[in-house]
């Protein structure tokens, strides 16, 4: 994990990551999201009907452990 440089948050991605990269590299959108993976996008969530949907998602069955 790398560290953002303005606070002691975790980032999932190197800061200097593009879309395309993190696509390519590090997401494999071809299955269903880990539930880590939703609870990583819920805490960068700024609108709270976005958050609210992805840790919805996160209790969800079909989603992969």
């Amino acid at each position: 994990m790398f560290r953002s440089p303005d606070s002691d948050r975790k980032l999932p991605f190197h800061p200097n990551c593009t879309v395309r990269d993190a696509l390519l590299w590090y997401c494999d959108i071809t299955d269903m999201p880990k539930r880590s993976l939703l609870e990583i996008l819920a805490s960068y969530a700024t609108d709270p009907a976005d958050k609210a949907k992805l840790l919805r998602y996160v209790h969800e069955d079909k989603v992969r452990g």
